[in-house]
């Protein structure tokens, strides 16, 4: 019997749905997820409440407005399914496998392969299938991440719908903005141009220009996360990564390491949970590496440089957050990761370079790709 597609996302949500179940009956007996509990325990009186407070005018200037809006959602499930903890996370799991779908959707079948395996991962499932901001989140990200892919196959139609996720995002996580502002902007630009490698290069050689320019107050606030994310718990580890001025540039390698990683070597071996993290995390880095091994010599210039400026801004700005706990690393992971996963698996795929610049049309300036499919040889 042929798999087909639309099996597997029937197969997804039954896959996230039993993540849910879990989630509820065992992974919150082994951590306290105090958020998502107050997230399950809101009431229809709250959500009015809540959504009677929200000023849309000056909603931009509150960040810490995004938990009143998972409140308002925990709410509404909290009524529609008569506060059971298990069908509020599949609510919420609801929400973020629209997204996942919608984005697998706009890729081509090549692509779509690696993504459901890696988007059936147990952290990613479990984080974004419970009644938290990781799925809204998810949500966000994945519904722009399917604008930019639409770029590429010429399908993108720029709605007021995605003006509200940009605005949400920056809302719940306004430091995933350069990373996808830069993918968005780079990608619907490169259009315009004959040389979009050279375009890439440097818009990713200013935005590090802007970042140095930038570097005491980038210094000043890193340090001041740095202190704020420093809570006790089981997990998290003694003293902070940055202490010192500038730490935030000279230890971003290790930082970002740690934030994707979650657990280190070390850290695995003294708890079960712990282990199941690292060997995750190890999976997926080598898969993404092998990935990118095995088809460099073949990447389009222009795709691995967007691809790589677009990993950096996401992992830059995450990482001062991840570094302190590597249970939390893991799960401020499930917001990010799939601008990572779209920026290797999708971005720098040769395929999607050639059949994007064969569909520009002559008026753009560009020269139409001849039949063979090979890429022009202005600028590869």
């Amino acid at each position: 019997m042929r798999l087909t597609w639309n099996a597997f996302y029937a197969f997804l949500f039954l896959y996230r749905c039993a993540g849910s179940v879990f989630a509820q009956l065992v992974l919150m007996r082994f951590t306290l997820i105090a958020d998502t509990q107050h997230y399950q325990n809101q009431n229809i009186n709250n959500a009015i409440s809540l959504a009677k407070s929200i000023d849309p005018t000056i909603a931009w200037l509150m960040r810490g407005i995004a938990t009143d809006l998972t409140g308002l959602i925990g709410g509404i499930f909290s009524f529609l399914f008569m506060g059971n903890p298990i069908l509020i996370n599949i609510g919420f799991q609801s929400i973020a496998f629209v997204g996942i779908v919608s984005l697998l959707r706009s890729v081509d079948p090549n692509a779509r392969k690696w993504l459901a395996i890696l988007v059936m991962l147990p952290s990613f499932t479990l984080w974004s299938s419970m009644a938290a901001k990781e799925p809204l989140v998810v949500f966000f990200v994945c519904i722009l991440l399917k604008y930019v892919i639409d770029i590429y196959h010429n399908r993108e139609n720029f709605r007021l719908y995605h003006v509200l996720m940009l605005a949400l995002l920056y809302i719940f996580k306004p430091h995933f903005l350069p990373a996808i502002v830069f993918l968005m902007f780079i990608s619907k630009i490169a259009k315009m141009t004959r040389y979009p490698a050279t375009l890439a290069l440097t818009a990713g050689s200013f935005s590090l220009y802007l970042l140095y320019l930038m570097r005491d107050l980038v210094d000043r606030v890193a340090l001041l996360i740095g202190e704020w994310v420093n809570e006790p718990g089981l997990s998290s580890r003694p003293g902070t990564l940055l202490t010192e001025q500038y730490d935030i540039f000279t230890k971003a390698p290790e930082g970002m390491l740690l934030a994707f990683m979650g657990p280190t070597l070390s850290e695995a071996s003294g708890r079960v949970l712990h282990l199941i993290s690292y060997a995750e995390s190890s999976f997926m880095l080598l898969l993404l590496f092998f990935y990118i091994f095995i088809r460099l010599p073949n990447i389009p210039a222009y795709s691995f440089f967007i691809g790589i400026f677009t990993v950096f801004w996401i992992m830059f700005a995450v990482y001062p957050l991840g570094t302190n706990n590597p249970g939390t690393a893991v799960r401020f992971r499930t917001d990010f990761i799939m601008i990572i996963y779209v920026a290797v698996i999708v971005i720098m795929s040769r395929s999607l370079y050639i059949n994007w610049r064969e569909m520009i049309p002559p008026s753009n300036g560009l020269k139409r790709l001849i039949p063979n499919n090979r890429i022009p040889a202005a600028d590869t």
